[in-house]
């Protein structure tokens, strides 16, 4: 097709970075064994001829379950409300929706 919609989660962010165990949880967990954070991956995109489009921010459908959980949760939400890449390159748990054209 001309088009192509790509659902990439940002699992590189600066509190993944101090701790590097979240990572290794979340390979084993969902098998993710790249890590990306958005100007890498739509630089890569684009290296194989992909234009990017649209992009939007997702974010993850888990309910957080622990006290510790929601009070991340909240500041995450805040700092999404206030920017958006900020959030996602500080605390983490989005995911990045692109729409891109298919240049070959």
């Amino acid at each position: 097709g001309k088009y192509t919609v790509f659902h990439i989660p940002l699992d590189l962010f600066i509190w993944s970075l101090f701790r590097e165990k979240m990572l290794i949880e979340s390979k084993e967990r969902v098998g993710h064994i790249h890590n990306f954070t958005e100007d890498f991956i739509k630089s890569i995109l684009e290296d194989y001829g992909f234009r990017i489009l649209f992009q939007t921010y997702t974010e993850s459908t888990a309910k957080p379950k622990s006290f510790k959980e929601r009070i991340v949760s909240s500041i995450r939400n805040m700092l999404f409300k206030i920017n958006k890449r900020f959030a996602s390159k500080s605390i983490g748990g989005y995911s990045i929706l692109l729409l891109a054209e298919n240049n070959f």
